[in-house]
């Protein structure tokens, strides 16, 4: 299995796991309530969706990724048509999706992260 299926595969497993919020709207909402860990957006989402996951991710623990994959595919790999920006809402999910993509594909922000994560562990 390729690096790209395995991916699909695991974005996959975290919707039926009830554990990925789809959508610009979906996203907003986890994002402002702090339940967002990470949120994903594909190579050829708009600039207007890149700006927003950007925001969103300034309010969650493990910032945003930008993995190797389209709409359609990450549509495909939730069952829906097509799907621009995600976010996951399960610690666990969102460090072993950090270890599926390079570095180079993860950006993090600083501003308040730190704070975040510690109070969560805590939790």
């Amino acid at each position: 299995m390729t690096n790209t299926n395995n991916l699909l595969s695991f974005l996959g497993l975290m919707k039926k796991a009830g554990r990925l919020a789809i959508g610009e709207e979906a996203t907003g909402d986890a994002a402002r309530s702090g339940k967002a860990r990470l949120i994903i957006h594909t190579t050829d989402a708009s600039p207007n969706t890149v700006r927003k996951a950007r925001r969103y991710a300034q309010e969650t623990v493990d910032g945003l990724i930008r993995p190797d994959i389209t709409k359609d595919e990450f549509g495909r790999a939730i069952g829906r048509e097509s799907c621009a920006i995600a976010a996951v809402c399960e610690a666990h999910f969102a460090k072993s999706l950090i270890g599926k993509v390079p570095e180079e594909q993860h950006e993090r922000f600083k501003s308040g992260q730190e704070e975040k994560k510690k109070e969560r562990d805590e939790q």
